[in-house]
């Protein structure tokens, strides 16, 4: 009889490209794959996401998709994914984050979307109430770009950037679909 596995995961880690989108965001030494298999095999991490600021990390995730067999030959695997700022009035009256899980192995696609959503001039301005990405705005993106199954999660913390717990089921239940 087979029974279920327990995975431990990850699915919040910042490289080096987040201080790209986000001031002070990173302070560590440059990503690569090697460090980052070393660190979740020290930490037995099992599945995992790069989710930096408003953008992916291209060329990690390249490498990590060309060496992904080798990483599911070390109980290793990942999902592309981004933590992004919203700034949506009719969900809530501050910028928000969201940590986004795109099934899909296309970055070409991923980060057609994050483009779409974000004005290049204002990129150290994302989320701000100048600058507001909505949740239509970036579904639309989504759909236009071919992207079928995504998965967001409200990130929340002790931050101001959380949501805070009256807003966090009601507002939600909908952005998690498959199309």
């Amino acid at each position: 009889m087979a029974y279920s596995k327990w995975l431990k995961s990850d699915l919040h880690i910042h490289s080096h490209m987040s201080k790209k989108t986000k001031n002070n965001d990173y302070d560590g030494e440059t990503l690569t794959v090697d460090k980052l298999v070393t660190a979740l095999e020290r930490e037995s991490i099992n599945f995992f996401s790069i989710t930096d600021h408003n953008i992916i990390n291209e060329s990690l995730y390249s490498e990590l998709l060309q060496r992904r067999a080798d990483l599911i030959s070390k109980n290793l695997n990942f999902v592309i994914g981004a933590e992004i700022d919203f700034y949506d009035a009719e969900v809530h009256d501050k910028t928000f984050h969201m940590l986004v899980f795109f099934n899909t192995n296309d970055l070409t696609s991923v980060s057609k979307v994050l483009a779409d959503i974000f004005d290049k001039e204002s990129m150290n301005q994302i989320g701000t109430d100048e600058t507001p990405v909505s949740l239509s705005k970036f579904f639309k993106s989504v759909f236009d770009n071919g992207i079928k199954d995504i998965i967001t999660i409200p990130h929340f913390n002790s931050k101001e950037k959380g949501l805070p717990p009256e807003d966090q089921i009601d507002k939600f239940t909908y952005t998690v679909y498959s199309a």
